[in-house]
């Protein structure tokens, strides 16, 4: 077969699978997640209250004010407005800092000054787009930022998330319906800001999965699979072909540093909240915590399982043309 063929088999492998785990992320996983929260949400009254008043004076203690954590709550439409609009400003201001992004920055205002004159030439409106013709350019990224923002922090009000922010140190939590969730995001902050190997294994997590697996991925999808006989040639084949023998493997271990971080950050949580809580409610936040935990390693194995037969399935497709042209020319 030639290269082109089997790459044009490897790509569509690639695709097909990136839909499969997207509709299982949302048809299969995201309905699963919600299920279990539900179920590590169900917390009395009374218990809620007493996690809320253990949560500043854990905050307190954790030093993580020292290290300019800031702890934010949102249950109404009104939080969430103030706090995505306070994010998105932390973050412009960090990225104003960054090279890469005042490149960014001058490109857009050059493409935007051009914008205006043909806005002006053609009398259109083009950037407040008031004929209904499409925009010149996209919204600025701090608009984009805020929008995102917004909607991440919906689901927190909704309690279907809590996250800590490491690029503006910030722990954006439910206080009032899902006040459990803080020990765990506290945990996140206090691994962020803390050791060196700590902070190393916070940022390596997310460089590993969004980096490394999909680099797993596209080389299991698009590297031809090896003749009967055929062996690797220099460096880089063998290299290739060890991640192409190896993807299910290598995508398990890629996704180890977040099933240790997360691990971490409950164990970290909970030394935390056993300072502030009783022992028959910090038993059962523990069990919640290793309940939540569970849930990564779960979605681990079937991610690596997923990508070790998607890589097998794109060699059997990519195999059955060639054999079927041999048994033609037979």
């Amino acid at each position: 077969m030639s290269n082109f063929k089997d790459n044009a088999i490897g790509t569509a492998t690639g695709v097909v699978t990136f839909i499969g785990l997207t509709k299982a992320s949302k048809n299969v996983f995201e309905p699963a997640s919600e299920k279990i929260i539900k179920t590590i949400t169900k917390y009395s009254p009374e218990e809620k209250l007493t996690l809320w008043k253990a949560t500043e004076d854990a905050f307190e203690l954790s030093g993580l004010k020292k290290a300019r954590v800031h702890l934010h709550s949102v249950n109404s439409k009104e939080e969430v407005d103030k706090v995505s609009e306070m994010l998105t400003r932390k973050v412009a201001i960090v990225l104003k800092k960054n090279k890469f992004w005042k490149f960014l920055k001058k490109t857009e205002d050059k493409l935007r000054d051009i914008e205006k004159k043909l806005s002006r030439k053609s009398g259109k409106g083009i950037i407040n787009n008031t004929n209904g013709n499409k925009k010149f350019l996209p919204e600025p990224p701090v608009v984009r930022i805020d929008k995102k923002f917004k909607k991440i922090i919906q689901t927190v009000a909704k309690v279907k998330n809590a996250f800590y922010y490491p690029i503006t140190k910030d722990i954006v939590i439910n206080q009032v319906k899902f006040p459990a969730a803080s020990f765990h995001e506290m945990g996140h902050a206090m691994n962020a800001t803390g050791s060196k190997l700590m902070k190393t294994l916070a940022v390596g997590r997310h460089v590993s999965a969004l980096i490394g697996v999909p680099l797993i991925l596209a080389v299991g999808f698009l590297k031809p699979k090896k003749k009967d006989g055929e062996k690797p040639k220099g460096v880089f084949d063998k290299t290739t072909t060890f991640i192409k023998s190896n993807a299910g493997k290598l995508t398990f271990l890629a996704l180890i540093p977040t099933i240790a971080e997360e691990g971490i950050a409950s164990i970290r949580g909970g030394k935390l909240a056993k300072k502030v809580l009783n022992p028959g409610l910090l038993k059962k936040l523990n069990k919640n915590n290793t309940l939540a935990w569970s849930t990564y390693l779960a979605g681990t194995l079937l991610i690596s399982g997923f990508a070790a037969f998607s890589v097998k399935i794109r060699d059997i497709a990519a195999s059955n043309p060639e054999k079927s042209t041999h048994n033609k020319n037979n």
